[in-house]
């Protein structure tokens, strides 16, 4: 593993961490600068996310930093909502894949970048 590669899952382990959305800086990093294949970097963020977000969990759950009662509707959403993408995948051409991902992103900078601050 080169340098440029343990830089790109680090910084992308610390922001998923976070809980901000490493996942896809690792995808832009995987399909930008390595040549990775859309379907495939984002396989290869699902395989990286297993640990990351275990880990993550394991430390903020130690930290009691996190509301139990929302965990359950949280875990079933997000079981639906990987059933749905799977079978979303199936049948989407990859050139709407990359549309979709992209137009997300462009979403949430620019809500992050002209989100207002809470005091």
């Amino acid at each position: 593993m080169d340098f440029l590669n343990f830089f790109a899952v680090f910084i992308s382990a610390v922001i998923s961490s976070f809980g901000i959305g490493g996942g896809s800086i690792f995808i832009l990093y995987l399909t930008l600068f390595k040549k990775v294949e859309q379907l495939e970097a984002q396989g290869l963020n699902l395989l990286f996310f297993i640990p990351s977000a275990l880990i993550s969990v394991a430390v903020y759950a130690y930290k009691k930093m996190l509301s139990y009662k929302l965990l359950l509707p949280l875990i079933g959403g997000g079981i639906l909502g990987v059933f749905l993408g799977a079978v979303l995948l199936k049948h989407l051409p990859v050139r709407y894949l990359k549309l979709v991902f992209s137009l997300f992103l462009l979403f949430v900078g620019t809500k992050t970048l002209f989100q207002k601050k809470k005091e």
